[in-house]
């Protein structure tokens, strides 16, 4: 085995999609991103907590039909959550593309004041 190549950073900036990428990001992708990680950090620490408690209520279930309820209230509650939370990314990212968009439309177009006549 050789020695690991250095990736030539030419080539991988020149790329295209990469160029694309590194072209829309502006303040509000950024922002956009932001609200979306921060949304899925909120999501994983209410799921954690959700499945703590029905680990608990597991572990102190008296009988067979109390620990059927248990878990079905418990998959009731986790489809509704993943549920709900796709519903709320999928309207994150549409929002966050389209005020991207509308962020590079107006930072792309000229002024009319600047022509001279």
């Amino acid at each position: 085995m050789g020695t690991p190549q250095k990736p030539n950073m030419k080539e991988i900036v020149g790329a295209p999609g990469v160029e694309a990428a590194m072209v829309s990001f502006t303040p509000a992708a950024a922002e956009a991103w932001l609200s979306i990680m921060s949304e899925a950090t909120h999501f994983l620490k209410d799921r954690l907590e959700h499945d703590l408690n029905y680990q608990n209520e597991i572990l102190t279930s008296k009988n067979l039909q109390e620990l059927q309820q248990v878990q079905i209230k418990y998959f009731r509650s986790a489809v509704k959550q993943y549920s709900d939370y796709a519903t709320l990314l999928s309207n994150g990212i549409a929002k966050g593309w389209e005020d991207t968009t509308e962020s590079l439309r107006f930072s792309r177009s000229r002024n009319y004041d600047d022509i001279p006549l």
